[in-house]
């Protein structure tokens, strides 16, 4: 079995068997006085739910955008080589593994001379990866929305330093869509509209993964990659809203399946004493 092979096979074990898994909360009601427990969903990110939770960021940076008085967003693609004849002719060929690090380590380079020799500024921008499923070799590729509109040079410019890394070819590593996105075109959502453009096959049912999708994803969560990220500016802004709550206290966390149970973290005992002397001073008063 190749390697590839044995990767996709340990990446279908764990969605087997996290699919069987339950999340085991003890919390204790402070309102209540008393302990309540709530059996949840194992949750990863191939999870509808995640995908759901991302789609609701999306929309989060839409209200960024917006608010930002609708910037231009220049879209760009950034492929690496990979292992066919061109592909070892210029760099000697690259695993999809070699890939995954390629395109980290040469987007990291590319970001930060965007901001110090290209567009001379901090720039704000959002990057999903996606599988190439053409050939169905699974091999990452970026999409990246760069909140500013490049001139000729500054495209020019990052073409040929993606191929001075030898991360892909200038024809061919990094392409700039002809046009920007921006207020002009009929987009009232930009969000949603890049939540389809930078993530087409974002967090697919895992029953429904052709063969490269399934390599894709097997690398994944292998490596822990992330599949998206953003500036610091806009995952501020992506940030969910949640409901703080000084309701509950954190009891226990553990994971169960059908005959079987573990717990995996338990408050301390200062923080069950502290709730204990919380009760009490609600008591006195």
């Amino acid at each position: 079995m190749s390697r590839n092979s044995r990767d996709i096979a340990a990446f279908r074990e764990y969605l087997e068997f996290t699919g069987k898994l339950t999340l085991d909360l003890t919390l204790y009601d402070m309102e209540k006085r008393e302990t309540v427990i709530l059996h949840l969903p194992y949750t990863h990110r191939w999870h509808v739910k995640y995908r759901n939770r991302t789609l609701a960021r999306f929309y989060k940076f839409n209200e960024w955008w917006i608010s930002q008085g609708r910037p231009p967003l220049t879209l760009l693609t950034l492929t690496t080589y990979q292992d066919g004849a061109h592909s070892r002719e210029q760099v000697g060929g690259y695993t999809i593994e070699e890939s995954f690090e390629v395109l980290k380590t040469s987007w990291d380079k590319l970001r930060k001379m965007l901001r110090n020799r290209i567009l001379c500024r901090p720039f704000d921008y959002l990057w999903t990866m996606e599988p190439h499923l053409k050939h169905e070799t699974g091999y990452p590729h970026l999409h990246v929305a760069i909140a500013a509109e490049l001139e000729d040079w500054q495209k020019e410019k990052t073409k040929t330093l993606w191929n001075d890394y030898r991360a892909g070819s200038y024809e061919h590593g990094a392409h700039f869509e002809d046009s920007c996105l921006d207020a002009k075109g009929d987009i009232k959502n930009v969000g949603f509209y890049l939540f389809k453009y930078l993530g087409k096959g974002f967090c697919i049912d895992p029953e429904q993964m052709s063969p490269g999708e399934l390599r894709f994803n097997a690398q994944l969560w292998k490596h822990g990659w992330r599949q998206w990220g953003a500036s610091r500016g806009i995952s501020k802004a992506m940030k969910l809203d949640y409901q703080d709550s000084d309701r509950f206290r954190f009891l226990e966390a553990g994971v169960s399946m059908t005959g079987w149970e573990t717990t995996f973290r338990e408050a301390t005992a200062e923080q069950k004493q502290a709730i204990r002397d919380e009760l009490e001073a609600w008591v006195k008063l």
